[in-house]
């Protein structure tokens, strides 16, 4: 998903090493995101999606002209998703889904020909559960030397000694 790429006025690629201008860790280039600014007339925009496991997504702007030297907009963007991947351990919980959003306002005022005063405030929350780390093979019974020794902490016979838990229902599933 492309969060806080809407809005956009430009993009633009500087190629080579931008050291001077952007810090040394820019050695390879750098991409500068442009927002889209305020302008004179009342106006913005609304876009809905839908799709599958009940994703949501809205996205719009809103452009509020107070004066000839004060503009504002205000942009967002929300998203929300069910999950992918229930977990058989923890019961109501799944994995991969989405509850994020972004809201960006813009604030432009121009007293006089030679000052421009441009401000941005950016709120950002993203909420997700990612998918864990998925056991996905046991090697079979822990008798043999050859037998990887933690694997064997979660399988019989040894986690009936030691109180842990058996992965082996869990794999299945």
């Amino acid at each position: 998903l492309t969060y806080q790429l809407y809005g956009l006025a430009a993009v633009q690629q500087l190629k080579g090493a931008q050291g001077t201008l952007f810090g040394k860790n820019s050695t390879g280039g750098a991409v500068l995101f442009f927002t889209q600014k305020p302008t004179d007339e009342f106006g913005g925009y609304a876009q809905a999606r839908y799709g599958r496991l009940d994703e949501l997504r809205f996205e719009g702007a809103l452009n509020l002209p107070v004066s000839d030297t004060l503009k504002f907009r205000i942009a967002g963007q929300r998203e929300t998703r069910d999950g992918v991947v229930q977990s058989v351990a923890v019961p109501g919980l799944d994995y991969n889904n989405r509850d994020n959003s972004s809201v960006r306002a813009l604030a432009v005022w121009d007293p006089a020909d030679w000052i421009n005063n441009v401000t941005q405030a950016t709120y950002y929350r993203v909420d997700q559960t990612v998918t864990p780390n998925l056991i996905t093979s046991v090697d079979g019974p822990c008798t043999g030397p050859t037998t990887p020794a933690f694997s064997c902490l979660y399988q019989p016979p040894f986690n009936a000694f030691l109180g842990t838990v058996n992965v082996q229902p869990f794999v299945a599933q």
